[in-house]
């Protein structure tokens, strides 16, 4: 899923008018050896020192009442991932002020797309921290040729009943007619016929 919340942020990124967002949004890790601020790009990934939340479909167990008894969707999973931002202003000789700069009006375009992608796919959207990061491997460089911004995040997929191919529990469609539009309502030893309503 994170994959594929890459592909359409990049896309969404791509359509910004009337200049499109040039950054490449790959996945991740990326091996240490490419860390490198010589080229801008957008980093998505699982976040492996975050834990994950599992909990119940909020809105089938408010309209049962009964836990565990939810049809084919039974958890909620709040998958922690993570989005690394690495930019470069393009000034000649830019202080590190004006890659932060930059970075953060790329942090502006990435949060507003990516909240925009998550709810057309109807996943819920957690912003959980971010902050401004020296990569391991340029910490001993003198001198800044760029910055970098991690932003974490959960989202949220349902977990359905499946079976191991991947097929997702039968359901049915209520077809019109099959549910009666009128009940009939009486008092208990009143001695009267029951109303229809």
């Amino acid at each position: 899923m994170i994959h594929q919340l890459g592909v359409e942020l990049r896309a969404a990124l791509g359509a910004l008018a009337p200049v499109a967002c040039p950054l490449p949004v790959v996945d991740g890790p990326e091996p240490a050896q490419t860390t490198t601020f010589g080229r801008e790009r957008i980093v998505i990934e699982h976040d492996y020192d975050a834990s994950e939340r599992f909990v119940e479909p909020r809105s089938q167990h408010q309209i049962t009442g009964r836990p565990g008894n939810f049809g084919p969707q039974q958890f909620n999973r709040h998958i922690a991932a993570k989005l690394s931002i690495y930019g470069q202003s393009s000034s000649p000789g830019a202080l590190h002020w004006e890659h932060r700069r930059r970075v953060e009006h790329l942090l502006d375009l990435v949060l507003v797309q990516l909240r925009a992608v998550t709810m057309r796919r109807k996943n819920w959207l957690v912003l959980t921290g971010g902050r401004f990061f020296v990569p391991a491997d340029l910490k001993a460089t003198e001198i800044a040729g760029g910055a970098a911004y991690e932003l974490k995040f959960t989202v949220e997929r349902g977990v359905y009943e499946q079976d191991y191919a991947g097929n997702i529990a039968g359901t049915f469609k209520v077809i019109d007619g099959s549910i009666a539009e009128s009940t009939s309502v009486g008092v208990l030893n009143s001695g009267q016929a029951p109303e229809s309503a």
